[in-house]
């Protein structure tokens, strides 16, 4: 894989291969500011950023391309922000999730779970295959489990259209993505509140099987991320009923566009970010 960057237009002029993420990019010899870009393989992957630190407006590239021209849209660029480069990533960034599993009063537990313990794995599992569909489709993100929290709730176990639009402050942890599991949702299977800064998910615990809810769960992390509803069914923000399943769906470079520009403002993407 190789990612190529030129301080001119047309792929002249000094230049630099990308091996690895670039806060400033006047930290190499191409300076700020690129002007046109090669990407020679169709696993490669790069956010171009006109912020230091992977911040401020960005442009994602997967594939092989050859831009000549990274300020021109018709040439597969942007316009301004071509002109303002000033960081690169090729690695993913992390984001934090917060999960939370609603209980009856007296404990009994929602979806098909027997245990604490299988719920926690169930958790786990589900987070690995949202990082595999990540990883396979290069969006440069992992998704990293914070804590699990059995909560008692009665109200909220099997949540009715009048508990959509808020949960308990006590739920929610600063700096994560709150992902809450009732054990069903009136009238759908997941719901990803707009807007989606400072709110939360509903992933329904009561589906047939894991792999079920680990699609429901990147899907509602889409809505997260400001993505809509798709009709294509490889796509995953397709619903369900008509969606094919996690491991045959796919986000277009535009939706993975969109996740990144929304991470660069959010709060909740951590690791290297630099606040």
């Amino acid at each position: 894989m190789t990612t190529t960057l030129f301080a001119d237009t047309n792929f002249k002029g000094k230049s630099a291969i990308l091996s690895n993420d670039i806060g400033n990019l006047r930290d190499i010899n191409v300076g700020n500011n690129p002007r046109s870009v090669k990407m020679t393989s169709d696993n490669d992957a790069v956010l171009l950023c006109n912020t230091t630190n992977w911040n401020g407006e960005v442009l994602y590239l997967r594939g092989a391309h050859q831009i000549s021209d990274l300020n021109d849209p018709n040439t597969g660029g942007s316009k301004g922000l071509g002109n303002s480069i000033s960081s690169t990533r090729s690695t993913p960034f992390k984001v934090r999730v917060n999960v939370s599993i609603v209980t009856g009063d007296d404990g009994t537990l929602p979806g098909t779970w027997s245990s604490r313990t299988a719920a926690n794995a169930d958790i786990a599992t589900i987070i690995e295959m949202a990082n595999d569909f990540y990883n396979g489709q290069n969006a440069l993100l992992n998704v990293a489990l914070g804590d699990i929290t059995f909560r008692a709730d009665e109200k909220r176990f099997r949540m009715d259209q009048e508990e959509w639009s808020s949960i308990p402050a006590s739920w929610k942890v600063i700096h994560q993505i709150d992902v809450v599991f009732p054990d069903t949702i009136e009238g759908a299977v997941g719901l990803g509140n707009f807007p989606w800064h400072g709110k939360f998910c509903l992933v329904s615990a009561r589906r047939d099987t894991v792999d079920q809810m680990a699609r429901t769960f990147v899907h509602e992390l889409g809505h997260y991320w400001s993505l809509v509803h798709q009709t294509e069914p490889a796509n995953i923000m397709t619903q369900s009923s008509t969606g094919k399943p996690l491991v045959n769906s796919r986000l277009t470079n535009g939706q993975i566009q969109d996740i990144q520009q929304v991470l660069a403002r959010n709060i909740a993407r951590q690791g290297d970010r630099i606040e």
